[in-house]
């Protein structure tokens, strides 16, 4: 079989596996997810005419997906996905802006929000272990108006080379999710007037 992209259509863009002597065999098989193309991919941006999700990225020393690079276009299915999209490090702590809405009882509780952060050793070595790992307090969770973007009051926040941030909200239609954010922050911005609403 080969790899072919539908051309029209409600699935047109979509890649399927086709019959390789096609027309005379017209057999079709769905893509899996262990069957996409690729190298790793990173620097995701959402295109704001269509919506659809795009990423480029290569292949360097560890993962799964081994070619040497390429740039992916993720359909949009309509249904919420909860990605984070946008990460504001303040002074007074850390706003995540999500690509859907938020229940707000599950958005607000500090509890949701787990904070570590931690430094590298330099060296010639390959790799580091986590130097002064530890957690941050998360004060206060505070939802915005417009549902999607959460503060996260964190008074001890400093600029650090790693950052790790797990959240456990829930969706605003009651989907349960997880979301992990690995960040580094090298300033800060004014304190957020959101910690007060």
């Amino acid at each position: 079989m080969a790899l072919r992209t539908a051309r029209k259509g409600e699935r047109a863009g979509s890649q399927f596996w086709g019959c390789s002597s096609f027309p005379e065999c017209k057999g079709t098989r769905a893509l899996e997810p262990s069957d996409r193309p690729g190298g790793g991919t990173m620097r995701g941006r959402f295109h704001p005419g269509n919506g659809q999700l795009y990423t480029c990225g290569l292949y360097a020393w560890a993962g799964n997906r081994q070619a040497d690079g390429g740039f992916y276009r993720v359909r949009a299915t309509g249904k919420a996905s909860y990605l984070p999209i946008g990460l504001h490090a303040r002074t007074n702590g850390m706003e995540i802006q999500f690509s859907d809405e938020l229940d707000p009882g599950p958005a607000k509780e500090p509890k949701n929000y787990a904070v570590k952060v931690w430094s590298l050793k330099r060296s010639a070595d390959y790799g580091s272990n986590h130097i002064d790992e530890h957690s941050l307090n998360v004060g206060q969770a505070t939802l915005a108006a417009d549902k999607k973007s959460v503060f996260l009051k964190i008074p001890e926040l400093r600029p650090t080379w790693c950052m790790e941030i797990k959240c456990d909200p829930r969706g605003a239609d009651g989907t349960i999710f997880t979301r992990t954010v690995h960040n580094t922050i090298h300033s800060q911005t004014n304190s957020s007037t959101r910690e007060t609403r």
